[in-house]
């Protein structure tokens, strides 16, 4: 049978719309007509054509039994959705880009928000391919290219009840729809000017591997899709298993870079643009690369991605004058995980982390690594489970600003605080004092609660945002550069009055380690001498929560809580930076 697929979005938390309350809110309208009726059609007419091909005499019998058992092991071993039914075609679908299942989007938990079938500028991972256990979704933004392709086949579909219309007017048909749903079909502003009219004419008139032009009469243009199997739309994964789906190749020396479309495959590869390349990368289910470089030597480097809400992105991708010249800064953004794990960047290259990115094992000398995300006011808490830690091996485990070394243990400067396995000592700016007798070993629970007050100074209430930074090109993927300020930074350090730390072992509170910290954002942070290994636990179900404390927040919420701020934060920067960002 023939059927679907679609979708897309960023770091979106807006409310998960199904393709059923999309057509409802717009009951009425001409332009959605009975999409079931309309799927159900188009698989009838699957059906007669698989019909009339099973009638056709085959050379031998041999042959026809051999190709009816290759096709029932390859449906039997096909990957479907949670539900285990079929694809619902016309019905919002996301592709898993490592099994290549389809899943419906009502069967899915991640949030997907506003969307139409057929969407293919996105990433998705199933629960069942990811080492975390937990889906994730990156929607890209759309090129003009792909709005055109997934507008004309959703017309294509919406007709398909009616009479079977393949063709569309550019002027009465296919711009309406965009201009009536563009919100759905990508994440870019929506145009104010209407010359995007005119990009839409000469996108598709120049995509003659996806477009086709049926009828032209001189004031309208008609076009269809080169390839009208609606099953065959699907995401530009780089990577797919099975001889069922074809790869691309792409020139990426050539900013308008172009590639066949391969209809002889199962899978209709929507085209991307030179900027969403990287997006084509293969990256983990958590989706930072595993090739990147660390921070070090006085600098550290932020993963990018496009900002589909920054002013002139569009213009810039069009514009042929910029090509081979450095991106600004403020077209992109700090990429946010949805979960707070380990760092893979901000870290020693030495120690060992695993793939659901929780557990860390050391190398010779003291090392450190930090959580992804941090904390600058509020009271929070994350668990340490020791695994190993056989003699001479040790470890400090506590809390670390950005700033603090990663070749020494935490605790070894004035940006981290830190509490020792061996005796119990509590560590700061590398002086130890008697905390607990005893200290901790391999079995032991730790808890880690810090407490910290907001900010005085409100410049500090949310995270800099790295717009203004230069980026820079490494394996397919930008980074954000910034140079290590240390001296400068300690020179200006202020104690946070009334913060404090407090340790636990196994649930048993062992008293305030630390008050009056230093003001910043303050990191989950490990740090292991030789062999040791630990599990960290950013909750929100901890083995042992702090008594104690009632109104504390499990690390876990961290992450949403980013994603607040640093969309502020950049927010704020357009607003200053008004009128003074370069035109293209």
């Amino acid at each position: 049978m023939a059927e679907v697929s679609h979708l897309l979005k960023p770091r979106d938390n807006s409310r998960i719309f199904s393709h059923s309350n999309i057509m409802a809110d717009d009951a009425g309208d001409k332009n959605y007509p009975n999409t079931k009726e309309a799927a159900q059609k188009t698989i009838e007419n699957g059906a007669l054509a698989e019909k009339k091909a099973e009638a056709e005499p085959m050379d031998t019998d041999a042959s026809t039994a051999g190709s009816q058992s290759q096709g029932e092991e390859e449906t039997a071993e096909t990957p479907k959705c949670y539900c285990g039914q079929p694809r619902s075609l016309g019905c919002v679908e996301l592709l898993c880009g490592t099994c290549l299942a389809w899943f419906h989007s009502e069967c899915v938990s991640v949030n997907i928000g506003k969307s139409l079938p057929f969407m293919t500028c996105y990433q998705f991972c199933c629960k069942k391919c990811s080492p975390t256990e937990s889906e994730s979704f990156i929607r890209r933004q759309a090129t003009f290219s792909q709005m055109c392709q997934q507008a004309i086949a959703n017309l294509i579909l919406q007709s398909a009840n009616e009479d079977g219309q393949t063709s569309f007017s550019k002027e009465m048909e296919i711009i309406p729809f965009i201009d009536k749903n563009w919100e759905n079909l990508t994440t870019m502003n929506r145009r104010v000017k209407l010359t995007w009219h005119n990009t839409v004419s000469k996108t598709m008139t120049k995509e003659t591997d996806i477009f086709a032009c049926s009828l032209e009469d001189g004031t309208d243009s008609y076009y269809t899709l080169v390839n009208q199997d609606l099953s065959r739309i699907a995401p530009s994964y780089d990577v797919f298993k099975g001889s069922a789906v074809g790869l691309n190749t792409v020139d990426t020396k050539s900013r308008s870079a172009k590639r066949k479309a391969p209809f002889d495959s199962n899978v209709f590869i929507s085209k991307q643009k030179k900027s969403d390349l990287n997006s084509g990368t293969r990256v983990p289910a958590h989706g930072y690369p595993l090739e990147h470089p660390y921070n070090k030597d006085g600098y550290r480097y932020i993963l990018a991605e496009s900002d589909p809400h920054a002013p002139n992105r569009q213009a810039f991708d069009d514009s042929v004058e910029w090509a081979g010249k450095p991106i600004p800064g403020y077209l992109y953004r700090m990429f946010l995980g949805s979960q707070v794990l380990l760092s893979m960047h901000d870290r020693a290259p030495q120690l060992k982390l695993s793939d659901d990115r929780l557990t860390v094992t050391g190398e010779k000398g003291y090392s450190m690594i930090r959580a992804s995300h941090g904390v600058v006011s509020g009271q929070w808490f994350y668990e340490v489970t020791i695994d190993e830690m056989q003699e001479p091996t040790a470890t400090r485990i506590g809390w670390s600003q950005s700033l603090g070394n990663l070749q020494a243990p935490c605790g070894y400067d004035k940006f981290s605080y830190s509490w020792r396995s061996r005796k119990g000592t509590r560590f700061h700016q590398s002086h130890g004092y008697h905390y607990c007798d005893g200290g901790y070993g391999e079995g032991d629970v730790l808890g880690f609660f810090v407490s910290l007050p907001v900010p005085a100074d409100r410049e500090k209430w949310l995270p800099q945002t790295f717009k203004d930074r230069p980026l820079v090109k490494f394996k397919s993927h930008l980074y954000f550069e910034e140079k290590d300020c240390v001296s400068e930074a300690e020179k200006n350090l202020k104690p946070a009055k009334g913060s404090k730390m407090i340790m636990y072992k196994n649930g048993q509170s062992i008293g305030v380690a630390f008050e009056d910290v230093h003001e910043g954002t303050y990191y989950p942070a490990v740090s292991l001498y030789k062999a040791a290994t630990v599990t960290v636990n950013f909750g929100p179900d901890f083995k042992f929560p702090p008594s104690d404390q009632e109104n504390f927040r499990p690390m876990s919420e961290a992450a949403n809580q980013a994603m607040v701020d640093y969309a502020l934060a950049d927010i704020l920067f357009h607003i200053d930076n008004e009128g003074k960002l370069p035109e293209f």
